[in-house]
């Protein structure tokens, strides 16, 4: 129970740690007027005239990707940012489904061969192609909502994003059972196979859980929805407990390091989340 316990700590740290140390390696590339424009805005101070915060993540989304979309760098940053999105929620899945995870290893419904190349062609069809497509998706969105301000521009992008990657991953599982059984899914069918993801197991004994290529797909959407919460939290927080942050915590200390402040706030959803996530049946 113990080392459950302690390797379940461990993974949130880990994770949780990564999280930080991406926004505190941001803040010590970002611009003065970057992190100004931050600080406005979570403390409320900001003028109209200045970009809001999702200005910023079109900025990130350029740097990480690139300016064009049909590149070469687009294409091989998609396609890595998937395997490792789909890398991390298999891990998440061994470790909260082992005995799921041991039937597939060790049974005899698969060879060696199938269970090497098999997750790997998965990932090929169910999440470089459409997450390729999803990124351009995305870089749209972010267009339209780059001059947003306050909160709900932010969560609204969040929400329409998300909403259009499930939407592109099922079409993409409904023409593979065309593809492969000769018919598309009705409706109910795939209405059946979007809750059934949300169970994270594996459809029958000896297979891998369909949902890591799901959740994988969502990763986009997920730092969307982490962006989100991390500010609200922060905002939030320095308004209503202002004096008693700038004495006693440091990480809120949003006039000298916003980014950090936003950083520790999203290792601690993450860090809550996935022993949230662990603790499910």
């Amino acid at each position: 129970m113990l080392d459950g316990l302690f390797g379940s700590l461990g993974a949130a740290a880990g994770a949780a740690a990564a999280v930080m140390g991406a926004f505190w390696k941001y803040e010590d590339v970002a611009s003065s007027e970057a992190k100004l424009t931050v600080t406005h805005w979570l403390s409320y101070s900001g003028p109209k005239g200045e970009p809001g915060w999702p200005q910023h993540l079109v900025v990130a989304f350029n740097r990480i990707f690139g300016e064009r979309h049909f590149s070469f760098k687009c294409i091989w940053r998609s396609c890595l940012a998937s395997t490792i999105a789909v890398l991390i929620v298999s891990f998440v899945w061994v470790t909260t489904r082992p005995d799921e995870f041991k039937s597939l290893v060790t049974g005899e419904k698969y060879s060696i061969a199938v269970l090497v190349v098999g997750p790997i062609l998965a990932t090929a069809i169910l999440n470089w192609v459409p997450d390729y497509f999803s990124y351009m998706k995305t870089r749209l969105i972010l267009k339209k909502i780059s001059k947003a301000h306050g909160a709900l521009g932010l969560l609204g992008f969040a929400f329409i994003d998300t909403v259009l990657t499930i939407i592109l991953f099922l079409l993409t599982v409904d023409l593979l059972t065309l593809f492969v059984h000769g018919h598309l899914f009705t409706l109910h069918d795939l209405g059946r196979v979007f809750l059934f993801m949300f169970s994270f197991h594996a459809a029958s004994e000896g297979e891998i859980a369909g949902a890591i290529f799901f959740f994988s797909a969502l990763f986009v959407s997920a730092w969307s929805w982490l962006y989100a919460l991390t500010a609200l939290i922060t905002r939030l927080t320095v308004r209503v407990f202002p004096a008693t942050l700038k004495s006693t915590a440091w990480f809120f200390d949003i006039n000298g390091h916003p980014l950090r402040s936003l950083g520790c706030i999203a290792g601690g959803i993450v860090f809550f989340g996935i022993l949230a996530g662990k603790s499910l049946p």
